[in-house]
């Protein structure tokens, strides 16, 4: 009876006598030694033929059994299913040949013993070889979903990979063991500038965003790690008399710096390099005026002060004579007269007297200068 955890029987034969088996074993040693394969009896009489621990073949007198679970024993379980074969085919007339000797013998004591002629009848039993598959479609089934199961006829069980690709440049393609193919949408981001797409047939595809505020009075521009920047725009101007500003329509304008400093006593001004200039106001007038300037009201020009404290002239300023004039209280615009004055300020104006007492000259003053004409000649 075969074991239970030996379900594919490739050789059987059937054998009455132990020797037979002690035969076989010395078979199989020989033909299998080459190979470096190890035989043995277990126990149960049961022949043991091993390439490596957990890869055996078991021949007795009932069945030859291969019990190969991975695929890397496959070729090994061939090759060895063979040679028993081979062993037992070739062992098979040793066989007849022993069990016919066993059954003459038998023949031959019993005549002896009761001298009754008896006639033994040998019967032997032809090995028959049947061909089993390695291995089935339904052995074959992966544990996996992402592997095909087949069942290769010398090779055994192979799985290939399952082929997980859709066709679609904006899906990334995997594969779970326990559920199969996965299909997850492609991540096209790029960065905070760009608008990220996918395109059939191309891929992602990446797009400027625009910035554009609509704003003329900002800077647009776009960060890769921020994203869009609208930064007020910059309107200033060398020119340090222009003040630059933004006009929510036009952009950049300039105007002309105030430079008024509300000071009526400085001459406001702007230098284009420096900025503005407060200079102090020039007051001055003439030459008969005193010139100040007065917060708030600006440039005062005060009448100079001509008094010379002297009582006997008049006193008077002409920017054209060159300032302050002193003239004589009592002069009377006679040049034939001598002007005095008192020291209480009493004009005297007498005439000159150019008589030189002579009787033969005519004494008279011109332009205050005397002249004697002889008159006696």
């Amino acid at each position: 009876e075969q074991p239970a955890d030996r379900p594919h029987s490739v050789t059987t034969a059937t054998m009455s006598l132990l020797g037979l088996a002690t035969l076989l074993v010395i078979a199989a040693h020989v033909v299998l030694a080459q190979d470096g394969a190890h035989v043995e009896l277990d126990e149960h009489g049961n022949l043991l033929i091993s390439s490596e621990p957990g890869k055996t073949v078991f021949v007795n007198g009932i069945n030859v059994l291969s019990l190969m679970e991975r695929l890397d024993a496959l070729e090994w379980a061939a090759a060895s299913t063979s040679a028993v074969t081979a062993t037992m085919t070739s062992t098979s007339t040793a066989a007849t040949m022993t069990a016919t000797a066993a059954s003459t013998a038998t023949t031959s004591t019993a005549s002896m013993s009761t001298s009754t002629a008896t006639t033994s009848t040998t019967t032997t039993t032809t090995t028959t070889t049947t061909s089993t598959p390695i291995c089935t479609a339904e052995q074959c089934v992966s544990n996996s979903s992402c592997l095909t199961g087949r069942c290769h006829s010398t090779l055994g069980c192979q799985y290939d990979p399952v082929d997980c690709n859709d066709g679609n440049d904006c899906t990334d393609d995997s594969c779970n063991p326990a559920s199969g193919c996965v299909h997850t949408d492609v991540n096209c981001f790029y960065d905070l500038c760009h608008t990220p797409s996918c395109m059939p047939g191309v891929g992602c595809v990446n797009t400027n965003i625009s910035c554009d505020d609509g704003n003329p009075c900002t800077t647009d521009s776009c960060d890769p790690g921020k994203g869009c920047q609208n930064e007020p725009t910059n309107c200033t101007v060398a020119d340090q008399c222009l003040v630059g500003s933004c006009d929510p329509i036009s952009g950049c304008v300039t105007a002309l710096v105030n430079c008024d400093d509300g000071n009526d006593c400085t001459v406001d001004s702007c230098n284009a390099t420096t900025g503005c200039v407060h200079t102090d106001v020039d007051c001055f007038y003439d030459i008969c005026h005193t010139p100040s300037c007065v917060p708030g009201i600006g440039c005062v020009n005060t009448n100079i002060t001509c008094d010379d404290h002297n009582i006997c002239t008049i006193d008077s300023c002409d920017p054209a004579k060159g300032g302050c004039q002193h003239i004589p209280k009592c002069d009377d615009g006679k040049p034939c007269t001598t002007d005095s004055c008192s020291n209480a300020g009493v004009c005297s104006n007498v005439e000159i007297d150019c008589d030189d007492g002579n009787y033969c000259t005519a004494d008279v003053c011109i332009f205050g200068t005397c002249r004697n004409y002889n008159v006696c000649d």
